[in-house]
């Protein structure tokens, strides 16, 4: 369906300056504006079609004709309901999305080990599952991949794009694996103010996880109570889990990009924005070929099978690669249909009348919409069921602002939630938090928690000084200063 916006003003491309013709002044015997003005309006009447009190009284010689009538404005205004609908239907039908294809995550188990046995070490897991053969394999699959690209270089095929890609993702994941390894991620110190005595994680069984999404829902039992889910635990229950669980990303900024720093120099929650991108970059989307893209075999990486695309075809790709094929012209991305307006204005209403979170499309959902949004990630963006592509801008910009909308009304929910908790709650749950939500909660439960829990967490955490963000924080104090109190 149209996404209709009442509040955007309606565009008539018959507004548009026309040249004056030696027809245009023609006499009243001629075809001129004032009959074919007249025409219209008999054309109208017999359809049923009010009209309105100047256009009933028109001459029917166009002598006093009423000013801009010609142009169309009244016709428009009393078109056919039938006629608008079709036009509705026709635009409609011009968009669709081919089916998600059916990813086999043990496919690519190697690939998605690594990656998460990084992001346990980042969340401060020192606890991790050792899959050695796994390791061994995603080397193999990082040497082969590195030596292809090495024999091909200067080869602008696409799917040269795609694997340049995955390399670059996998050199970067592989040398933090290697340093965390030996190296714990440190804090900086003006962040270490955010440290509490809860940690974020979920039980699950890991001799049958995938390392991306439990298969089954797992659960622990502590004091009588059935604890599943994704769940802020304090440190003194960890025991309890009995190392089937997996931590989870818990940022303690607000920002949705991250500072690129070596990995020597990076710390916790610079890292922990960091890994949540990476994987919002993962989620895929909707693409359009701009011209022939042969199929190629993404199971190591993403677990199925890209089907050879001619020009105009539609298939689905992680935003990563989707990126650098824009870039170079292969392919134009959809805009994903939960980030249209009309979806998200449903999406608002819910969040406004509902007392709790609901639950939205994707995990990843405001990192995606803030690289739809605020990053110049992609050379096209389709808009579907948008008619004129001179509105793409104007478009986003309102996408923008409902977010902030949803944004705003969630935090709302989460502030009313934790002021209900208890001085003695050791966990807290919120149902459909999403992982960039969990900057508040750390904001509160350094408050919250208990000195002696925030100062022994502090101690058993390596800090350093880092040199811009110490540049940040005195601009930012400027700027303060310089801003009115009132």
């Amino acid at each position: 369906m149209i996404d209709n916006d009442t509040r955007q003003s309606t565009r008539f491309d018959f507004f548009k300056k026309r040249k004056r013709t030696s027809r245009g002044r023609r006499d009243h015997h001629g075809e001129g504006p004032g009959t074919r003005y007249h025409m219209m309006c008999e054309a109208v009447s017999e359809k049923g079609a009010p009209l309105s009190n100047s256009a009933s009284g028109a001459d029917p010689h166009g002598n006093g004709r009423r000013r801009g009538a010609s142009r169309g404005i009244l016709v428009d205004d009393n078109r056919d309901k039938s006629q608008s609908q079709s036009e509705s239907n026709a635009q409609a039908e011009e968009y669709y999305a081919p089916d998600q294809p059916n990813v086999d995550y043990q496919l690519c188990k190697a690939f998605n080990y690594v990656i998460w046995a990084r992001d346990q070490m980042v969340f401060g897991n020192e606890e991790i599952l050792s899959h050695p053969n796994l390791e061994q394999e995603f080397l193999r699959q990082l040497e082969t991949l590195g030596k292809m690209i090495h024999k091909k270089r200067g080869d602008l095929s696409s799917s040269m794009k795609i694997l340049e890609s995955v390399l670059e993702l996998m050199v970067d994941v592989n040398i933090g694996y290697r340093y965390l390894a030996s190296n714990a991620p440190s804090f900086c110190r003006l962040s270490q103010v955010y440290i509490n005595g809860f940690i974020f994680l979920r039980a699950v069984s890991l001799g049958t996880f995938n390392f991306v999404t439990p298969d089954e829902e797992a659960s622990v039992t502590i004091r009588r109570n059935k604890i599943s889910g994704n769940v802020f635990a304090h440190h003194q229950l960890m025991e309890h889990f009995s190392k089937q669980c997996e931590y989870l990303p818990s940022k303690f900024s607000a920002d949705y990009m991250y500072k690129n720093v070596a990995i020597e120099n990076d710390y916790v929650p610079n890292l922990v924005t960091k890994v949540i991108l990476q994987q919002a970059k993962r989620q895929l989307v909707v693409v359009k070929a701009m011209m022939d893209v042969p199929g190629m075999d993404l199971a190591p990486y993403e677990g199925y099978v890209l089907d050879d695309l001619k020009t105009g075809e539609k298939a689905w790709l992680p935003i990563y690669m989707v990126e650098r094929l824009s870039h170079y012209g292969f392919v134009s991305v959809d805009l994903p249909m939960y980030l249209t307006r009309r979806s998200l204005r449903n999406l608002r209403s819910k969040e406004e009348e509902s007392q709790t979170l609901e639950k939205l499309p994707n995990d990843y959902f405001f990192e995606v919409a803030y690289l739809f949004t605020h990053c110049h990630l992609f050379e096209t963006i389709n808009v579907p069921n948008l008619s004129d592509r001179n509105n793409v801008y104007n478009y986003i910009s309102k996408v923008a602002g409902i977010i902030e909308d949803i944004k705003y009304q969630r935090i709302k929910k989460i502030r009313q939630t934790l002021e209900k908790m208890a001085m003695d709650d050791l966990i807290i749950f919120i149902e459909n938090l999403q992982f960039s939500e969990t900057y508040y909660i750390n904001q509160f439960l350094s408050a919250y928690c208990d000195i002696s829990d925030n100062i022994k967490r502090s101690e058993l955490q390596p800090n350093t000084q880092i040199g811009h963000l110490v540049v940040d924080l005195e601009n930012n104090l400027i700027d303060s200063m310089k801003a009115p109190l009132l």
